[in-house]
C-alpha cells in the first residue's frame, strides 16, 4: 500500500523501505536511515513497535509515525494523505 501511495503522489526525492524481517534489524538499515532528512513510520498498530526497535537497534530517532489498530488495513488513498501531511510536517 505505501508504494501505491507514493507512486499516486509522485514526490521528488522520496523512498520508501520496507522490512520483510522485523529482527534481527538488517545491518544496512541504519546507514540508509541515516540518509534521510525525515523518516516516516507506517504501521498497522498501536504503539509503534517496530518503530520503537528501529530506534533501540540503529540509534536514528523516526518522529514521525502513521499508525492504524482499528483492525483494518490502510486504503491507497487514506496512505496518500496521510504520507503528503508527514512529508510537509518535515520540510
Amino acid at each position: 500500500m505505501v508504494a501505491e501511495a507514493l507512486e499516486e503522489l509522485a514526490l521528488p526525492d522520496v523512498a520508501m523501505l520496507h522490512f520483510s524481517q522485523v529482527f534481527p534489524v538488517p545491518t544496512e538499515a541504519a546507514a540508509l536511515l541515516e540518509k534521510a532528512e525525515h523518516i516516516v513510520s507506517v504501521e498497522n498498530n498501536s504503539s509503534a513497535q517496530f518503530t520503537r526497535l528501529l530506534d533501540a537497534e540503529t540509534g536514528i530517532p523516526i518522529r514521525h509515525t502513521i499508525l492504524k489498530y482499528d483492525g483494518l488495513p490502510f486504503s491507497v488513498e487514506e496512505l496518500a494523505e496521510r504520507l503528503l501531511s508527514a512529508v510537509k510536517e518535515g520540510k
